[in-house]
C-alpha cells in the first residue's frame, strides 16, 4: 500500500506514513469481519451468540482504544530529543536504540504473541479463580526468568558495552556510547512490565487498559520533557530509565490487583476472610458476628502484617522495666511481646475478641474484655508511658473520643503511637481514578468503618491536646496474607517494598500512617 501510494500519488515519508496507516485499517477491519464470521458463529444459539458478540468486542475496544495513547507514549522520546538534543545526539541515540531497546520490544513482542494463546486457554473465561491463580503464578515465573535475563543482559551491557557498541557502531559516536547499558536496562525493565500486564489480558476487566495507558502516556511526556528541559540529552537517557522502572512498578500493582481481587472473590488466601462473617453481613452487621468474626481470625493469625512495621519506631523508645504500656485492641499481642522481650516493661491491653485476649494473656499481658465502641476504659488517669493504636481507629465509631481517651491514660511527657491505613494513598487514588477502588482492598471485609487523610488526622490528634507529631515512621507498603501473597518472584519483590519509611509527602506515598505524638508536661 505504501508503495502504490509513493508511485501514484504522494512521494516521500508522507506517502508511507499514510500507506501504513491505511494498511493497518485494512487489517484491522478484515478482522473485525473474519473474527464475527469464523469465530462467533461457532456459537449455534442466536441468544448466545449475541452474549458472547458483545462480550468479545467489550475485551477489545479497551485495548484498541488505548493503542492511540501507547503510540503517544512511545513517541515522547522522540519529541524530546528534537525539542532539547543535537542532531548528533539523536543520531547516536537511534543508533543505540537499534541494538538495545529495539531487539528487546521485538522479543517482548513475540513472547506476549507467542504466550498470549497459552495464557487465554489456562485462564479461560476468568471466573474460575483457580485457573485463574495458576495462570498468574505461571507468568510471575515467566517474569522471573525474563528478569535474570535482564540482569545478565544489562551486566553484560555495563561491562562490555563499548567493545560491542565500537563493533557495531560508527566509531565517531564512542562519546555516546555511556548510555549503551542505560538503554538496554530501560528496555528489560519495560519488557518485564510488558510481561506482567499479560496477567491483566488473561482476565475479562481490560477497560482498566485505559486509565493505564492514559496515565503513563502523561508520565512518558513528563520522563521525557522533564529530563530534556533540565538535563539534555543524558536527561532524556534518565528520563526513559525513570519512566520504565514507574512502568514496571504501576504494571506489577496492576498484575497483583487482577490476582488480588480474584482471591477476594472467592475468599480464598486471605486470612480475615471467614464466610460466615459475610454471611452475617448481609442479614444484618451484629456485635456478635463481628466478635466471632475476630476470635475466628485471632485463632489462626499469628502475625499480622502491620506488626513489624512498627518495630523501628518501638526500638526507638525509651522504655525501661518501670515502664507501663497500654495496647488498645492488642490482638494476640505480638507489639507487646516485643516491649516486654526488648525492655521488660509491663503492657496492659484490651481488645473485644476473648480468644485474642487469651493469646496476649498467654505472653504477658494484664488483659480486660474491653468493647471500645461502648465502653470506658477500665484505667486510671495518667498511668501509662506508652499508649498504643495500631490499626484500631479504623475500627470504631468515634475516633477522636479514643484518641482523647489515650491523651487522658497518658502520664505527662508521655506518647502515644498511632498505626492506621490512608485512604488517599498514591494507588488508591489511582483506583478512585479508574472507578475501580473498593472498600475490600482496604480491609472492608474486616472491620473498617472509619478513615481520615492525613490534615483529618493531624487536627484530631492536636485538638485531644498532643503536640511534637513525628510521621516519618509511615510506611510505603505492607505485605502480608491480607492483601498479597508473599511467595515467589512476586512475594520476594512485595517484601523489598514492605516497611520503606516515608519521610515526605506523607499523604501521598504513605500505605500506612504510623504517628508518633507527645503529651505535653
Amino acid at each position: 500500500m505504501a508503495y502504490v501510494i509513493i508511485r501514484l500519488w504522494l512521494p516521500g515519508a508522507q506517502g508511507a506514513m499514510l500507506g501504513f496507516v491505511i494498511a493497518a485499517i485494512g487489517v484491522m477491519l478484515s478482522q473485525r469481519y473474519w473474527v464475527k464470521k469464523n469465530i462467533l458463529k461457532n456459537w449455534s444459539k442466536k441468544d448466545l451468540k449475541k452474549n458472547r458478540s458483545k462480550e468479545f468486542f467489550n475485551y477489545f475496544k479497551p485495548l484498541a482504544f488505548s493503542g492511540v495513547f501507547i503510540w503517544i507514549q512511545l513517541f515522547a522520546d522522540r519529541w524530546a530529543l528534537n525539542s532539547f538534543a543535537s542532531l548528533d545526539d539523536v543520531g547516536i541515540y537511534f543508533a543505540l536504540y537499534q541494538i538495545s531497546f529495539a531487539p528487546a520490544l521485538y522479543c517482548s513482542s513475540f513472547l506476549n504473541h507467542l504466550l498470549g494463546p497459552v495464557f487465554y486457554s489456562r485462564a479461560g473465561d476468568g471466573s474460575d479463580q483457580y485457573r485463574f491463580e495458576k495462570t498468574t503464578v505461571l507468568n510471575e515465573k515467566i517474569a522471573g526468568f525474563i528478569l535474570i535475563f535482564i540482569v545478565l543482559g544489562v551486566g553484560i551491557a555495563f561491562f562490555c558495552g563499548h567493545i560491542i557498541c565500537a563493533m557495531l557502531i560508527d566509531p565517531k559516536y564512542s562519546h555516546g556510547f555511556w548510555a549503551f547499558p542505560w538503554l538496554v536496562a530501560t528496555s528489560g525493565i519495560y519488557s518485564l512490565g510488558q510481561q506482567l500486564l499479560m496477567s491483566v489480558y488473561s482476565g475479562t476487566d481490560t477497560a482498566v487498559f485505559v486509565p493505564f495507558r492514559i496515565i503513563m502516556m502523561f508520565v512518558a511526556i513528563v520522563c521525557y520533557m522533564s529530563g530534556g528541559i533540565f538535563f539534555g540529552f543524558a536527561g532524556i537517557i534518565a528520563g526513559g530509565f525513570i519512566f520504565s522502572v514507574l512502568y514496571l512498578f504501576l504494571s506489577f500493582f496492576m498484575h497483583r490487583r487482577v490476582r488480588l481481587s480474584k482471591r477476594w472473590i472467592s475468599g480464598e488466601g486471605n486470612a480475615f476472610y471467614n464466610p460466615q462473617f459475610r454471611k452475617n453481613q448481609k442479614s444484618g452487621y451484629g456485635m456478635s458476628s463481628f466478635v466471632d468474626h475476630y476470635n475466628h481470625l485471632w485463632q489462626d493469625y499469628h502475625v499480622p502484617p502491620y506488626v513489624t512495621s512498627l518495630f523501628p519506631l518501638l526500638k526507638m523508645m525509651e522504655l525501661n522495666s518501670k515502664s507501663k504500656v497500654l495496647d488498645l485492641a492488642c490482638g494476640n499481642g505480638i507489639i507487646g511481646k516485643y516491649l516486654m522481650d526488648r525492655f521488660h516493661c509491663r503492657v496492659w491491653g484490651t481488645d473485644i475478641s476473648p480468644v485474642a485476649l487469651k493469646k496476649a494473656h498467654e505472653v504477658g499481658y494484664i488483659t480486660e474484655l474491653v468493647n471500645l465502641d461502648q465502653e470506658k476504659i477500665p484505667f486510671p488517669a495518667e498511668k501509662f508511658d506508652l499508649v498504643i493504636l495500631s490499626a484500631m481507629l479504623e475500627h470504631v465509631m468515634e475516633p477522636e473520643r479514643i484518641v482523647k481517651t489515650a491523651y487522658q491514660k497518658l502520664v505527662p511527657n508521655g506518647f502515644m503511637i498511632i498505626l492506621t491505613p490512608n485512604i488517599v494513598w498514591c494507588f488508591n487514588r489511582l483506583l478512585f481514578l479508574m472507578g475501580r477502588w473498593e472498600h475490600r482492598l482496604m480491609g472492608g471485609m474486616k472491620g473498617h468503618i472509619s478513615y481520615r487523610n492525613k490534615r483529618q488526622l493531624e487536627q484530631m490528634i492536636i485538638e485531644a491536646g498532643f503536640r511534637e507529631l513525628n510521621w516519618d515512621y509511615s510506611v510505603f507498603c505492607v505485605a502480608g496474607a491480607s492483601m498479597f501473597c508473599t511467595k515467589g518472584i512476586s512475594g520476594w519483590f512485595i517484601q523489598r517494598l514492605s516497611n520503606i519509611r516515608v519521610r515526605f509527602l506523607h499523604s501521598l506515598l504513605a500505605f500506612n500512617y504510623i504517628v508518633l505524638a507527645k503529651k505535653p508536661d
